[in-house]
């Protein structure tokens, strides 16, 4: 995660009918925590219905709830919205947040579904139905600002003149002092690739 970070999906649930009958579900707590969740500060917080359950937020799929929750508040009821579950197909759902751009480096944070009670779901009469199956807890993360820094890179040889075809040594590294260095990779005269050095 990094600040101003938007559309990072911080919790991923399924949501199943058990066999007969209707079930509507139509808000789902979340939480925050971590040692530093105090420190992150949200310009959004969206309950999505994952389409094709990639756990991704696309642009077509539908935002079921939204709201914001505060860096002093650790927890925000995400509702108003009336989800029927198809029987044996499960809901995919994704918790989606907006980072906004003045959060700290290095806070880190960490949504969940305390206790699956906490679901508000009926049947067609509109009677409280039981949820079953929490709690759920998605990823740790720690914002982070993206690396702007550009590598250091630095070819030792090939020094000195050389005739036509010869074969010519070659010396080269690369550093990075902020995310280092995961390949190096090249081309001689855009045509012959050049192997780590």
């Amino acid at each position: 995660a990094f600040p101003g970070q938007l559309n990072l999906p911080v919790l991923q649930l399924a949501l199943s009918r058990g066999s007969g009958g209707r079930a509507i579900v139509s808000a789902i707590p979340v939480g925050v925590a971590g040692p530093a969740a105090a420190a992150v500060s949200y310009a959004g917080v969206r309950l999505v219905l994952d389409l094709n359950a990639d756990g991704r937020a696309q642009t077509d799929e539908t935002t079921l709830s939204q709201g914001n929750l505060s860096a002093d508040d650790g927890s925000l009821d995400l509702g108003g919205f009336s989800l029927e579950l198809t029987d044996g197909i499960p809901a995919a759902l994704l918790v989606v947040v907006d980072i906004q751009a003045s959060t700290a480096e290095n806070s880190t944070f960490q949504f969940s579904l305390a206790a699956s009670t906490d679901v508000t779901a009926t049947n067609a009469s509109a009677e409280p139905l039981a949820v079953a199956g929490g709690p759920v807890t998605g990823g740790t993360f720690t914002n982070r600002l993206p690396d702007t820094t550009a590598p250091t890179i630095t070819i030792s040889s090939p020094a000195g003149t050389y005739v036509n075809a010869a074969t010519i040594p070659m010396g080269f590294s690369a550093t990075d002092s902020n995310s280092g260095v995961a390949s190096i990779s090249g081309l001689i005269d855009g045509v012959t690739p050049v192997n780590d050095g």
